[in-house]
């Protein structure tokens, strides 16, 4: 029993090890630093995301998860920036959480209000995306970098935004490559806690069908699946995430937290 104790405890400590150098080779890849020229240049890289300011530019998580971004200037000197954005409506609302600024220096967006940092329509925050585009029998299909505004700015043009997806908004883009759609797509639609519902079918892969309600992605499971009728939403909207609800009452869950369904 000794010794299988040890054995375990010898195992343990290895896949440990193991996992957290994964994780650090991980984290030093996310943290790329190129010129926006630079990152125009790359090809053939899919979910690939940075934010940029002025024209440096730096690798972040391709789901918005990071909180800060640590973007240099153009003499060397690195600033820590606030990431994350709120809406208007989920400061009043008092749902806002995360780092809180003290000064629009702090923030990425260059706009703190009410202790957070808020959507600064006059200066966009820069970001820019690997961006999937589906061929045909004559063209190949490929993969470049588009940069524009990042997720959640007003815009009018699918060109405005680093996804090259404006509806209603810009939206994220979460269509890569057919071998990665089954694992982005599900992990953006639990990262934004959107649950299945009957909005019209958009696009599908191999983790199923994909919708949009009021702009935003969401799955559609195959027994609520209609391809021929939109859903529309008025005034409904989740008020953790500043999300509109799926409108069918009969979803499924995908995911339940603190927050909700």
């Amino acid at each position: 029993m000794k010794i299988r104790a040890i054995l375990m405890f010898t195992i343990q400590n290895i896949l440990t090890a193991f996992l957290f150098i994964i994780h650090y080779f991980q984290f030093v890849d996310v943290q790329r630093t190129m010129s926006i020229d630079d990152v125009l240049k790359i090809k053939n890289e899919d979910l690939v995301s940075f934010y940029c300011k002025n024209v440096i530019c730096v690798e972040t998580d391709v789901t918005y998860e990071d909180e800060t971004i640590s973007i240099p200037d153009k003499y060397g000197n690195v600033t820590t920036y606030i990431a994350n954005i709120c809406t208007d409506k989920m400061i009043v609302r008092n749902v806002c959480f995360g780092i809180e600024c003290n000064a629009d220096s702090d923030c990425l967006s260059n706009k703190c209000a009410n202790k957070h940092c808020v959507y600064n329509q006059e200066e966009p925050v820069m970001h820019c995306d690997s961006v999937y585009s589906f061929g045909s029998i004559f063209v190949d299909d490929k993969l470049y970098m588009h940069c524009g505004k990042v997720w959640g700015y007003d815009c009018q043009s699918d060109d405005e935004c680093s996804s090259q997806k404006c509806n209603n908004g810009c939206t994220q883009q979460i269509i890569g490559p057919p071998e990665d759609n089954k694992h982005i797509g599900y992990e953006i639609a639990l990262y934004l806690n959107i649950v299945y519902s009957t909005a019209k079918i958009e696009y599908i892969d191999d983790a199923g069908s994909w919708g949009l309600e009021n702009g935003e992605w969401c799955g559609i499971s195959d027994d609520n699946a209609d391809a021929s009728i939109p859903t529309l939403l008025s005034e409904s909207e989740c008020p953790f995430q500043d999300y509109p609800y799926c409108s069918d009452p009969n979803t499924n869950v995908v995911d339940t937290d603190d927050t909700g369904t």
